[in-house]
């Protein structure tokens, strides 16, 4: 069955009718079920909400792309915000950072919020608690995942990543696709413990450069550039900044194949972790994630939480 689909103006007037003060738009389903969560814990029922993934909008575009296109239909019609039937509403952008912040390419408005991550997968990383959601995966306790896992186990794969990164940054930003992109996994570290292939990192580095048409000296320049934006977010403590969250589905499925662990099943080991991480959200007295998006959530809500004149 076909997906019926609104003009911008009926889908305002849904936005209208509904008996939701704040609509929250985000990317897909796993975007759906985290802000879902963020949102209940932060704002305790105080405002009545609706999330929506891009898959339920009216363009039928989808993904980020859907998203955007949606917020700036709104923001032209100046419908943002508003008061309609007695109601005042308010609509709320989330979106995967990506490459945004180094392409010039971000939204600047108080309705539009980034992942400080490259993704909401990085998000879930960076404030979850990783030896707990692999113990979950597995069945085993806390303290066997924590050893399995090893030290500082996110940091130490963004680094041993950090010129695959430095490539999909290059690619992603000039649009070129010569197999360096953040659609796969590296293609140039192997070995128990990822370690780069020179044979091959030189090959994605010549493909790139001839695709570019750069001369040696100035595909060099370029690639130092981001590999050094890599290296300096591991050393603010932010390894996460520009590195795919998703792609820890498939290091730690390696790691699992490497490194078997002695307790657990570790088929789909990497979406089994993702799922733990994501049933942390929304709980404890401080939550890790809420804080990344409440300032932003109290400055939209402050005034629909009283009710209209």
């Amino acid at each position: 069955m076909s997906r019926l689909v609104h003009s911008s103006a009926a889908y305002l007037r849904t936005l209208q009718i509904s008996k939701a003060q704040l609509f929250v738009f985000v990317e897909d389903g796993l975007q759906k079920r985290f802000h879902d969560r963020v949102i209940a814990n932060e704002l305790k029922k105080s405002v009545k909400y609706e999330v929506r993934a891009a898959k339920e909008l009216p363009n039928g575009i989808g993904g980020k792309i859907g998203i955007i296109d949606l917020y700036k239909k709104l923001r032209k019609g100046a419908s943002l915000q508003g008061e309609k039937f007695g109601k005042k509403f308010s609509c709320f952008f989330f979106l995967d950072k990506d490459v945004d912040d180094l392409n010039g390419k971000r939204l600047r408005s108080p309705h539009v919020l980034y992942t400080p991550t490259y993704d909401i997968e990085g998000l879930l990383l960076q404030c979850g608690d990783l030896a707990k959601a692999v113990a979950d995966a597995l069945g085993t306790a806390e303290a066997e995942a924590e050893v399995w896992l090893g030290q500082n186990f996110i940091q130490f794969n963004v680094e041993q990543w950090k010129e695959w990164t430095a490539l999909c940054i290059i690619s992603q930003l000039k649009k070129k696709n010569t197999g360096a992109t953040f659609a796969r996994p590296s293609a140039i570290n192997c070995g128990p413990n990822g370690t780069v292939s020179a044979t091959q990192l030189n090959q994605m580095k010549s493909a790139l450069k001839n695709a570019l048409g750069f001369t040696s000296e100035k595909f060099e320049a370029l690639y130092s550039r981001y590999l050094k934006t890599v290296i300096r977010d591991i050393g603010k403590g932010q390894p996460l900044a520009h590195f795919k969250g998703k792609w820890f589905s498939n290091i730690l499925q390696q790691h699992a194949l490497n490194h078997p662990p002695s307790l657990g099943n570790t088929n789909s080991l990497g979406d089994k972790v993702m799922v733990a991480l994501l049933g942390q959200v929304g709980h404890g007295a401080t939550c890790q994630y809420s804080a990344q998006y409440a300032p932003a959530l109290r400055g939209l809500t402050m005034t629909l939480a009283h009710k209209s004149i």
